[in-house]
């Protein structure tokens, strides 16, 4: 994955920009997120491991080092390793050993093929209800911050990234209530592909504007509107999850946006304003994708455990939302 690059001033002279760009460190450093430098090492360490090779291994012949690479992918798949992992391992290689790029066919050919014949694991699509009752049970945690980005991510269609690193500045909420609110989205899957410094999400929803607004007040531009990482984000939602008994229904953050997308197209929201709220590039494969997520909730059952403890969450939500929420930064009590 690309970084996200600081931006730094050019500066008119040698010396200021030397000073800005020292602020940053090194190019090498700007071409990838930590966070996938450090899965390319580890990724790198299984593929050198498996072949018994020392660090500073030399590439052989192109053709040699292609088939040595597809054994390890190979290997990956005859050990129920994620098909993931295939795609990382050879984009880990590639890292390492940049030679190598465009010399790996038959290696991304099993991979093609991998991706193929085995299907994804698709997120569960939430429902309105379920995200109010996830909301509600982060209310009554005190998490006042985190149930209202919920909401926002349903409402809005977004990626879990999006939603986490969502800031103040991004959101231009109007004086006016006949104005529409607008979320403005940067480094995203979508401004990557067509090569765009950010895109704008329109806020039609009454209740995702009343979530903005809470989320907003007391920040600073640069502050994010949930305040936690990424990480943070995702080991609550797990607790949240499994207090409500529904840890066993393959929910994951993501569900957020394919449950936004998917209730929007089962209440007959047209499919150009759909694909365009939700950003996808063209309107088969986000059909399908609508599709397959309304086949999804109508196979889908929740427990019957699960079902009271959703409904006191979701009229937890109602109360708190209709009466404010006093304590907006307080922390969850354990």
């Amino acid at each position: 994955m690309s970084r996200r690059a600081e931006k730094i001033p050019g500066g008119s002279t040698a010396l200021e920009r030397q000073a800005q760009r020292r602020k940053i460190g090194a190019l090498s450093r700007q071409v990838i997120q930590d966070k996938t430098r450090n899965r390319y090492h580890q990724m790198f360490q299984r593929f050198r491991r498996f072949h018994r090779w020392a660090e500073d291994f030399s590439v052989p012949a192109p053709e040699e080092f292609d088939m040595q690479v597809s054994q390890f992918v190979e290997h990956l798949w005859e050990t129920g390793a994620p098909k993931s992992d295939a795609s990382y391992a050879l984009a880990a290689i590639q890292f390492h050993r940049p030679q190598t790029k465009h010399h790996l066919t038959w290696s991304w050919k099993l991979v093609k093929t991998w991706n193929h014949i085995e299907l994804p694991t698709r997120a569960t699509p939430l429902t309105a209800p379920w995200t109010l009752a996830l909301a509600g049970q982060a209310f009554k945690w005190q998490q006042y911050r985190v149930g209202w980005l919920l909401i926002v991510g349903f409402s809005l269609f977004l990626r879990t990234g999006e939603m986490v690193n969502l800031q103040k500045k991004d959101v231009s909420l109007p004086q006016s209530s006949k104005e529409e609110a607008v979320v403005y989205l940067t480094d995203t899957k979508t401004t990557k592909r067509n090569s765009l410094p950010l895109e704008s999400v329109l806020v039609d929803d009454q209740l995702a504007r009343k979530a903005l607004t809470e989320l907003t007040k007391g920040l600073l531009p640069g502050d994010t509107l949930g305040q936690m990482t990424n990480s943070q984000f995702r080991r609550l939602w797990a607790d949240l999850l499994a207090a409500l008994k529904i840890n066993s229904c393959g929910f994951t953050p993501y569900s957020l946006r394919r449950g936004g997308a998917t209730s929007a197209y089962r209440q007959g929201v047209q499919l150009d304003t759909l694909v365009t709220k939700g950003r996808w590039s063209h309107l088969s494969s986000c059909r399908i994708y609508l599709d397959q997520g309304a086949q999804a909730l109508a196979e889908f059952s929740l427990p019957a455990a699960s079902q009271p403890l959703l409904l006191a969450a979701q009229k937890h939500f109602k109360t708190v939302s209709q009466g404010g929420t006093r304590g907006m930064g307080a922390k969850r009590k354990r």
